[in-house]
């Protein structure tokens, strides 16, 4: 389990989910066999906030560029955003409707802010009545990365389509599954992440939802997201202007994928008594971990610079996090960093620490 962070190593936290990957023939969408309760995943517990993530908000803030270039000059009477989590989103683009409100289940039983001219709605999407909680319609929806957290992204996007005023205008930034095949980002595959998107299979959902296409981007330094403008209609099939990823396309690249975790193994045994640290207390540590098939026991520490996240566990993995220490003696250890989403910083850190030897996990970064 990823995005759990535990105060002791006996502390098992949320069972371990068996996971394995599925890809359809027909569109090439992939998505995780199994699902976790959201209700245990996403609550006032749940870890990630955008606006203290750099990666998170440098992603949101490209997403914005591109909403207001698709929004062009138009003022809209009311804008929903689905999954606004901290309100990073929320509050920037806020001046482009008369009312502004945002759904998230991070805000359930918690005492939701109110600002301005924006209103936030503790509770799960799937659950919310829009023209009841919105006293409207609302013509500008917005969603950066939620639609991947979602069991049924069809039966949600139908929702707010048939929810939404007739001339609406929808954009949505999804991971999307180029980056994770093309630089063989398995680790990337998480339970949190039950939807892998492409560009032709996000189109071919929208456009089953009574959606139609009108532009897309990708937004490459945040995990190659796909960021997707549509209206409601009918027109063309666009789907096919776009690739389709296949099951044998995907099983080779995951073949090139282990046998790159097991040549990081080497790797990392080769060393033998020089001590290692890992450098990077991600959420993702613990799928990192299981593509590698450790406990990650080998390491001294997972150290970082966030004090929030410092002597801290992952359930399951045998090692502690750690503020950098200077008894460490890093010139003379090795260091793994077990963020490689952060690697292009990390490794500037890591160097201006003086560690010897500095190990990058990641096929591509």
């Amino acid at each position: 389990m990823i995005g759990v962070f535990v105060d002791s190593p006996d502390d098992a936290g949320i069972a371990p989910v068996d996971q394995a990957l599925m890809i359809c023939e027909t569109c090439g969408h992939m998505q995780l066999h199994n699902n976790v309760d959201p209700q245990i995943l996403y609550n006032s517990k749940y870890f990630h906030r955008s606006g203290e993530s750099v990666t998170a908000s440098a992603g949101i803030d490209a997403f914005v560029d591109y909403v207001k270039e698709v929004a062009g000059h138009r003022k809209f009477k009311r804008l929903l955003e689905v999954g606004c989590n901290d309100m990073y989103l929320l509050r920037q683009v806020s001046n482009l409707a008369d009312e502004v409100f945002g759904i998230d289940p991070i805000w359930i039983g918690e005492e939701t802010p109110s600002e301005d001219n924006i209103e936030v709605i503790g509770g799960f999407v799937e659950q919310v009545d829009f023209e009841d909680s919105l006293n409207g319609k609302p013509d500008l929806v917005i969603s950066s990365m939620t639609f991947e957290h979602l069991k049924d992204p069809h039966e949600t996007l139908r929702h707010l389509v048939d929810a939404a005023a007739d001339d609406a205008v929808f954009i949505i930034q999804v991971p999307g599954t180029e980056m994770i095949l093309g630089n063989l980002r398995f680790d990337q595959l998480t339970h949190q992440h039950y939807q892998q998107f492409s560009l032709h299979s996000f189109v071919k959902m929208v456009e089953a939802c009574g959606g139609k296409y009108l532009s897309h981007e990708t937004n490459t330094p945040y995990w190659g997201a796909i960021m997707i403008a549509f209206t409601k209609g009918s027109g063309d099939d666009a789907r096919t202007l776009f690739a389709r990823h296949t099951l044998a396309e995907a099983s080779t690249l995951f073949d090139v994928f282990e046998q790159h975790m097991q040549r990081l193994m080497d790797v990392l045994n080769g060393f033998g008594e020089r001590p290692i640290y890992g450098f990077g207390a991600a959420q993702n540590v613990p799928s990192l971990a299981y593509f590698m098939k450790s406990d990650l026991s080998f390491l001294q520490a997972v150290l970082d610079d966030d004090p929030s996240r410092q002597n801290k566990y992952w359930p399951g993995l045998k090692v502690k996090t750690s503020a950098p220490r200077d008894d460490m003696n890093l010139p003379k250890a090795a260091v793994l960093i077990t963020a490689p989403d952060y690697a292009r910083p990390l490794v500037g850190r890591v160097t201006a620490l003086g560690a010897e030897r500095i190990i990058v996990p990641a096929a591509v970064f």
